[in-house]
Formats: structure tokens, sequence, C-alpha cells
């Protein structure tokens, strides 16, 4: 089965969440490049958009077309290892919501 569908970028409203981040600096241009306004891409900072609140995230959505999920705790080897709970309890919780 073929789907013909077209996604039209340059009306879209985006949402982008670890925009901030290596990963999603990269899917933003990414997202300009091939024709997004760059005005309609929503990048707010994890102290804008706490996604461990369900409400948070309701509302984070509302009015958007798509949504790229991209926020993750990091903090590098060191601080995975030291916090190992932080980092396994927290990204996965953010995707739940």
């Amino acid at each position: 089965m073929t789907h013909n569908t077209t996604f039209d970028l340059a009306n879209a409203r985006i949402l982008v969440t670890g925009a901030h981040g290596f990963l999603g600096g990269y899917v933003h241009g990414q997202l300009v490049a091939h024709g997004a306004n760059p005005f309609h891409i929503r990048t707010p900072s994890k102290d804008e958009l706490d996604l461990r609140i369900t409400e948070n995230c309701a509302n984070a959505v509302r009015e958007i077309d798509l949504v790229i999920h991209l926020a993750a705790t990091v903090g590098g080897i060191g601080y995975n290892t030291a916090y190992p709970a932080s980092y396994s309890m927290t990204t996965p919780r953010w995707g739940l919501n």
C-alpha cells in the first residue's frame, strides 16, 4: 500500500523539545532549510516547559501541527554514573506525558 501524503512545513506550527541541545539544534536547522517558517517553530527551554508535568505537555501541544520530541536529561558519562536514577527516571517519563 502506498500513501501519498504531503506536509506543508511552510505553514506548520511545530514544537521541538530539546531544541537547545546538540541534536535538537541540528533538527531545527534542517526544518528551516526544508521550508519551515522559523517563526512557527516553538523551541522552549527546560526552564520554560517542564515536561514532567502532564498539564504543561497538554498546553504545549495546543494548536501545534507537528511535535518533534528530542528532550532528554544528559550530563555525560560522569553525571550519568553519579546520578543514574535521575537520568533513567526523568527522560522516559517525558515521553509518557
